[in-house]
């Protein structure tokens, strides 16, 4: 009777503190509602002083059947919680399958066939290669202690044909330049003082001719600018691009360009001890000096490799998704979605947003250092457009405005047209067109590069 009394009161005392979890997890995503949030609470501390009595109670069949209730309502939770991660990457296969359906039915209503291929078979058809961007390996990548005996590359492969996107119709294609960027590798060889933009796809120019890229578009109008944009990076992923390329290159100007999946991006980036070591222990490769190493580094990831990866990861992607359900993680993410399509990157704590100013700091300060100017430009999610403006663009604005950063806000310039989402491919989600990509060149150009 001892032993049972026992064990019922520390399986009580796992319900009270996995309750604790699960009700700050689900929290946060009613925490814009005071109401919901007072009843949520108050309903926890009505259990959990509920619970807290059973501890001293006698052992008998009430508190038995009581127990017993509880663990079975919270495995079914689990349990639901499980099905809804193990379906959800089926459903998402299905809704990019259908997103795809409905940009192919648009693109026909104005005479443009959407290329079907698989960009693997377009690649091979050309003899050429797809793009290669760090984001592909770094979950395999954070896993490795002794990462400063090897490459970590942060550009493509050199001077070779690469296949982009296809969201404008046919595949972007392009040839890569002395470090895998997306740029005409000539301007390199100019004198002229350099324009560099930092980013992500955004600078890559995804889905567009190489001339019609952000900085295509101003090297169109005279000025020396070059993207040094990759598939994917995040904040601390752009910041090493800084310090490894841009300012190794003496640029007159340094332009960060934002995109509003950043914050999220950024708590990826700081699971990578190099990347980290970037920002605090002043890290470096060298590896603008190193694009052997680089070139052979992604011929050996081919895309029989990242297969491979794929499979080896799987173990262990499962037994994240066990962890996630057990805290009811996936019933939250559902609950997000129902609230907001987009609030992910509407709904970010301070603490990531502070984190990120701070990065924004340091590569002003390290640009201003090399005599560079440096400058910032805001560029909303299709999401943002078609709902409403991001809580997180005023913070972060504001703290711009206090660190006395120029910066071009593009949600705003876009919310002043009468058809912004004309800007994007058949008016659905996804990059810019060379029209939107124009006329960020051109908002930059009038705000940073001309002089009154």
């Amino acid at each position: 009777m001892k032993n049972k009394k026992i064990i019922l009161n520390i399986v009580i005392a796992i319900i009270i503190v996995w309750i604790a979890k699960i009700t700050i997890v689900i929290s946060d995503v009613i925490a814009s509602s005071i109401v919901l949030n007072l009843i949520l609470k108050g309903s926890f501390l009505i259990l959990v002083l509920y619970l807290t009595t059973l501890l001293f109670k006698e052992t008998d069949n009430k508190k038995y059947i009581i127990t017993v209730n509880f663990v079975i309502t919270l495995s079914l939770l689990f349990l639901g919680s499980l099905v809804i991660d193990f379906t959800s990457s089926y459903f998402n296969q299905k809704k990019e399958k259908t997103y795809i359906q409905k940009r192919s039915k648009e693109a026909s209503k104005v005479g443009i066939k959407i290329d079907m291929r698989n960009i693997s078979n377009v690649a091979k058809e050309l003899s050429a290669e797809i793009v290669y961007a760090p984001i592909m390996f770094l979950k395999e990548y954070k896993e490795k202690n002794n990462y400063k005996n090897s490459i970590f590359p942060l550009g493509g492969i050199s001077n070779t044909l690469t296949v982009d996107c296809n969201e404008n119709g046919p595949f972007s294609i392009y040839f890569s330049d002395r470090y895998g960027f997306n740029n005409d590798d000539k301007i390199y060889d100019s004198t002229e003082k350099k324009i560099i933009l930092i980013g992500d796809s955004m600078v890559q120019g995804n889905c567009v001719d190489q001339k019609d890229t952000i900085s295509g578009h101003l090297h169109n109008k005279g000025y020396q600018a070059i993207g040094l944009g990759m598939s994917g990076n995040g904040p601390l992923l752009e910041f090493a691009i800084l310090k490894e390329y841009a300012l190794k290159l003496n640029p007159s100007s340094v332009i960060w360009v934002y995109f509003e999946n950043d914050i999220i991006d950024l708590k990826r980036d700081l699971q990578l001890p190099i990347l980290r070591d970037y920002i605090y222990n002043n890290f470096t490769q060298n590896i603008i000096n190193r694009q052997n190493e680089v070139d052979n580094f992604w011929v050996a990831w081919s895309p029989k490799e990242i297969e491979q990866n794929k499979k080896k990861n799987n173990l262990k992607d499962n037994l994240k998704k066990v962890e996630r359900s057990f805290f009811l993680k996936p019933i939250k993410d559902l609950l997000y979605k129902f609230n907001n399509k987009y609030i992910q990157y509407d709904k970010v704590d301070s603490k990531n947003i502070d984190e990120f100013i701070e990065i924004i700091k340091k590569a002003k300060y390290e640009s201003e250092k090399k005599g560079s100017e440096f400058y910032f430009v805001y560029l909303p999610m299709y999401e943002s457009l078609i709902n409403k403006e991001p809580k997180n663009k005023k913070i972060i604005l504001n703290k711009l405005d206090n660190i006395g950063i120029k910066y071009v806000d593009f949600f705003y310039e876009l919310k002043k047209l009468e058809d912004p989402l004309s800007l994007y491919p058949f008016r659905l989600r996804g990059h810019f067109t060379k029209e939107g990509y124009k006329l960020i060149a051109d908002k930059i150009e009038k705000k940073f590069l001309t002089t009154n």
